[in-house]
């Protein structure tokens, strides 16, 4: 995004824009460099322009939205007395996982167990379960047969 950025703040020069190649990107600079060269058509940066400005607003109304959960959360009636679920190792956070600070912990009051403790569920996983199914875990005599539900 750096160096789409820069792009329409008006950097043209190749090697200036591949400096800005995230450090995770494989290719070298110098190959960055060469698919970086080419013509600036003014519509094309027009739309460019565009679709940026629609990317942050999108940006901005997915963390109201995160926002909104989180206060949607802190309202629910608790299913535990405890604070804090048990500690356990943490998960990977990907770019889709809603931006609350702590999740893990009004599920755990939410749901009365930390079902983060299941391999393969992490805190966004557990949301969007409880978003479906409700808190009534009774259905499910243990483990072994929840997660044979999830699949």
């Amino acid at each position: 995004m750096t160096i789409i950025r820069a792009i329409l703040a008006g950097e043209r020069n190749p090697q200036v824009l591949a400096q800005h190649r995230d450090r995770r990107c494989r290719q070298s600079v110098g190959t960055i460099a060469n698919a970086l060269q080419g013509y600036w058509r003014e519509e094309h940066l027009f739309t460019l322009r565009q679709a940026v400005e629609l990317f942050d607003v999108y940006q901005q109304q997915i963390t109201r939205c995160d926002e909104e959960i989180a206060q949607v959360l802190a309202r629910l009636d608790p299913a535990t007395d405890a604070d804090t679920p048990p500690p356990v190792r943490k998960h990977k956070v990907d770019r889709n996982t809603p931006r609350i600070d702590d999740l893990r912990e009004p599920l755990f009051r939410l749901a009365g167990v930390d079902l983060t403790r299941i391999d393969g569920l992490n805190p966004h996983t557990v949301l969007k379960i409880l978003s479906e199914i409700g808190t009534d875990l009774s259905r499910w005599p243990s483990v072994k047969p929840f997660c044979a539900w999830l699949g």
